[in-house]
């Protein structure tokens, strides 16, 4: 049986190959986490919790500024233009990515100085905040260009160990530091991040041998710059509401919200890993004009996906009470908003690949812009009208608008350029609409314990079912 699996795995293209070993490092990363969330929710206190998971939206936001979203959009499409001279194109770019971020960082510790109360987090969270930054642009430069190649071993090993040991460093430091917890907590990763990813900064710029290049830099500012915005509108969908709830509710209510995001987070790995390849695969197809094949693969990929946030919906309860405890149990009802907004991040991901492809960055923008300042105007509204929990389904309404909007203008641009649209619509907007009705149903039996196992046990049996009808008797 193993040589069978041996067999068929490596018959597969390395597309694929690829995505399954960066879906085992993103399920490794994800399992240190899930395995320590119970014991840091539980030294920390739910303000301190709270204060570090603000810390993270903060870190989301200020990559994206500091960095120019430079390692981001732009590296793929690179990839394809500069694809004789890649090693020079990383290395000139992590240059001007290493000078636009200590320019950044600059910036705000003069503003937090002169304005002690216009950055919630202290200064020295913020220094070691653009230290992380400064060096992690590098593994995600080195990374971008890997993935695109489908090298993916060297990915897999520097993830699991990256994640390994700086989880590890920050449970010791805050066992041990007990005083400045918070500080401990986030210190463990970045001292990782500087040791690990020091190396590959190196690496890359004496492999590029390029610093400073004019075509390179006014490219890449150039395809950047409108994309700016929707990035940032990006973060405000995925930030915005913890940090809203911060504001609103406090600290205490943050964690709570921050512990189901946990959960979602798991999924959301899944998603990346699976993009991670799905982006170059995708372009070098619309390349050679293959579109029905993307078509094929993208609603598999959400049927894969809707099954698995349904299955994370169901067993919500049992996730919260291991990773947070009692203290947490009111976390589980916002489990199923948040993990069909992961769903409609993968479709958007899925639709906007053709609008990047044809670098119709102005489109981008202005969906992300208009969906951005929703998601905040709603936020603001319903927090303070229903509560914290409310910020769930107000961001889970903002990505089903996104979504939708990004199907519309991928539509016209197929239009514009003569090709077939590659994406069902009956079939990924209808598979979507069950998943979103499913796991909002799921919710309604938490408090049922009968009906919930029942629907478990059922799902369990129907799954050995079909495990037994296709794979043992192929």
């Amino acid at each position: 049986m193993i040589n069978k699996l041996l067999e068929k795995y490596y018959n597969k293209s390395v597309a694929t190959r690829a995505a399954v070993w960066f879906m085992f490092s993103n399920v490794v990363q994800k399992g240190i986490i899930t395995l320590t969330t119970p014991i840091f929710s539980r030294l920390l206190t739910q303000e301190e919790y709270g204060i570090v998971s603000i810390y993270n939206s903060w870190m989301g936001i200020f990559t994206l500024l500091a960095t120019f979203a430079l390692t981001t959009g732009v590296i793929s499409k690179a990839m394809i233009k500069y694809k004789d001279s890649r090693w020079q194109y990383i290395s000139s770019i992590l240059v001007l990515t290493s000078i636009v971020t200590v320019f950044f960082f600059v910036c705000v510790l003069t503003i937090k100085r002169l304005a002690p109360y216009s950055i919630e987090l202290d200064s020295s969270l913020l220094i070691i905040m653009g230290t992380d930054i400064f060096f992690s642009s590098a593994l995600a430069l080195w990374s971008i260009k890997n993935r695109f190649e489908f090298n993916y071993k060297s990915i897999v090993l520097m993830t699991i160990v990256s994640n390994s040991i700086g989880t590890i460093l920050s449970l010791i430091f805050v066992i041990w530091c007990p005083q400045q917890r918070v500080f401990f907590r986030i210190f463990g990763n970045v001292i990782t991040h500087i040791v690990l990813y020091a190396p590959i900064f190196v690496y890359i710029l004496r492999k590029g041998k390029t610093y400073v290049y004019r075509d390179y830099w006014l490219y890449s500012l150039k395809y950047n710059a409108p994309l700016i915005p929707h990035y940032l509108s990006q973060q405000a969908l995925n930030q915005a509401d913890r940090i809203m709830i911060s504001s609103l509710s406090g600290n205490a209510a943050a964690a709570v919200y921050s512990l189901a995001y946990q959960v979602a987070i798991a999924i959301r790995i899944v998603v990346d890993s699976i993009f991670s390849s799905f982006d170059p695969w995708a372009l070098q197809h619309i390349e050679k004009r293959e579109l029905k094949t993307i078509g094929v693969r993208a609603f598999q990929m959400e049927l894969f996906l809707g099954i698995i946030c349904c299955g994370f919906s169901l067993f919500a309860p049992e996730m919260i009470a291991v990773m947070g405890g009692e203290k947490y149990a009111s976390a589980a009802y916002i489990v199923p908003p948040i993990t069909m907004s992961v769903l409609f991040i993968a479709l958007y991901s899925m639709f906007s690949s053709i609008e990047f492809y044809y670098e119709k960055t102005k489109m981008i923008m202005t969906a992300s812009c208009a969906v951005g300042a929703l998601n905040i105007l709603l936020n603001w509204f319903f927090i303070n009208a229903f509560g914290f929990a409310a910020a769930a389904y107000t961001t889970l309404f903002c990505y089903v608008i996104y979504a939708a909007i990004h199907y519309v203008f991928m539509v016209h641009i197929c239009r514009l350029n003569n090709i077939e649209n590659p994406f069902s619509f009956i079939k990924m907007w209808g598979a979507a609409l069950v998943f979103v009705f499913l796991s909002m149903s799921i919710s309604l039996a938490y408090s049922l314990y009968l009906v919930r196992y029942m629907i478990i046990l059922a799902l369990i049996v129907i799954a050995f079912a079909v495990y037994k009808k296709i794979i043992l008797h192929r």
